[in-house]
Parts: structure tokens; sequence; C-alpha cells
């Protein structure tokens, strides 16, 4: 199973975060490349699917900790206040780090290095890692198209075909989705996110400071590591610092998706592409 999903990653066709277990979100994704290559849609990796679903060597890699790993780590405080006075909302260990940079749930990367005493990682340490880059899409995108029931997110061409799919975060209420047709307005890398209380009516904290906050940049950013602004006021489509909370738990209102993900997706859109937001 670990296989098969490192096979679609690398077809942009994400499954959500790497875990190697037969989830929801990998059966989703499976039946989108069935879909794809004219198979029987049953969401499961069957004898034709297995036929067609190839994986290439290698399947893992040798990832090294470096130096500048060691050195962006911080403790990242609590509280919108003080999360605001750092110069960057960075990764907290060496096992958040080296998860993210493989598309992979924390606890796979745990079984798949068992000798690793993870409180303590020094420079120098290899680890094995599933070998997966950002994919390299082929056709021209012709709009972004997000579910709500299936909490998915495609980048479609012009004949129809799905030419990226991954999992999303939705609203988790279900009047605060942006439903309709818009367009992108902006898109912004490494971006930094405007804190407003008015967002966070349960916040005791939020309702205190009663005024506007910048958080500084970083993968523990709440919007992650990237934001593609849309024509809907106050709406956006954005990476996010829980991975492995994508398609489980909700957004605020926003789209949200792992950051490399939203890296995939922001690779190959521009200002002006439009977005259909579907129940």
């Amino acid at each position: 199973m670990l296989e098969a999903q490192i096979a679609l990653v690398r077809l942009g066709i994400s499954p959500g975060v790497l875990d190697g277990f037969d989830g929801a979100q990998t059966s989703k994704a499976v039946s989108i490349f069935q879909k794809k290559y004219g198979l029987d849609v049953t969401g499961k990796m069957d004898l034709s699917t297995r036929q067609v679903l190839h994986i290439y060597e290698p399947v893992f890699a040798q990832y090294t900790v470096s130096r500048l790993d060691r050195e962006c780590l911080m403790k990242i405080p609590e509280g919108w206040l003080s999360k605001s006075q750092e110069k960057r909302l960075d990764f907290e260990n060496i096992l958040e780090l080296v998860a993210e940079r493989s598309f992979s749930s924390q606890d796979l990367i745990r079984r798949m290095n068992p000798q690793i005493e993870w409180s303590d990682v020094g420079e120098g340490t290899s680890l094995l890692v599933p070998y997966v880059w950002l994919p390299k899409l082929e056709g021209k995108p012709e709009k972004i198209v997000i579910s709500l029931q299936k909490r998915s997110l495609s980048l479609m061409g012009k004949k129809g075909e799905v030419l990226f799919y991954c999992p999303c975060s939705i609203a988790g209420q279900s009047d605060k989705a942006p439903r309709g047709q818009w367009t992108v307005i902006s898109i912004k890398k490494n971006p930094a996110y405007r804190f407003s209380p008015q967002n966070f009516p349960n916040s005791i904290e939020a309702q205190a400071l009663g005024k506007e906050l910048i958080l500084p940049p970083g993968p523990n950013n709440p919007v992650g590591k990237v934001w593609i602004g849309l024509s809907k006021k106050g709406y956006g489509i954005h990476g996010s610092p829980e991975p492995e909370k994508i398609g489980i738990t909700g957004s605020i209102g926003c789209i949200r998706l792992s950051n490399w993900d939203a890296e995939t997706l922001v690779s190959y859109i521009e200002v002006g592409i439009p977005v259909h937001v579907e129940d």
C-alpha cells in the first residue's frame, strides 16, 4: 500500500500524507487513478489496477540531517501574540521536518526508522524516507474544481482531464464554505498571516486582544507555505501546519491543503484561473 501511495504521488494524485494504510483518502486517490486510466472504479488496489499503476525504483531514499536542518528548529510558542513576536514559525523538531519533506505521516517515518532516538537527532544522521517529489504535470490547466462533499481539489485540463488531485479541508460550518464560481486574484509563497480576532469568537485570547496581528512566515504559519487568494473576499486556498488533519478536520472557511500539495498547485496556476466550489 505504501508503494501504491508513492506511485500515486509521483503521478500528481495525492492520497494525503503517506502512511502505508488503505484509508479513505487513499481509496479516493485510487478511484481518480482508475477513472483517469479507464479502469473499473472500485477504489481498491485490485489486480487490474496493480497491472497499470507501476512503482519505479528507487522507492525509498536516504535523508541526511544537515546543519541547516538543525539550525531552523524552534519551539513554537503558545498564543497568538507570542507567535506574532517571532521572526519565523519553522519546524519544531527533525521528525516533523523530515515527515513534511517526504510527504509522510510522522508515524510512518518512525516505523521506517525504529533505531532512531527522536529526542536528539544529530547532524549527519541518515534516515530512510519515501522517495517522492513535487510531480511534473502534463497539460494546460483550465480550472480548479473543489468538491465540498468529497473534500477534494482537482486541477482540470482543457479536455476535462484531471491534471492534479489532492484532499482538502473545508469549512467546519457549512454556511462558511465559499460555494460558487470565483477566480484566483493573488498567489503568495511563504506568506505572513493576518490574525483577526473576529474569526476566532471562541478564543478567549483573541477577544481579549481585540486587535489584528501579523504572524511571520514558515511551515507552521496558520496558512502554511502558500496562500492563493480568491475573488471572494477573505477566502483562499492555502497550506497547513498540520498535514495529517487535511480532509479530516474543518477549517474556518478557506480551503486547506498540505504544504506540499499547495506547492504543487501553485507551480501550475496563474492569477485569473477559475475556481469552482461545488457541493
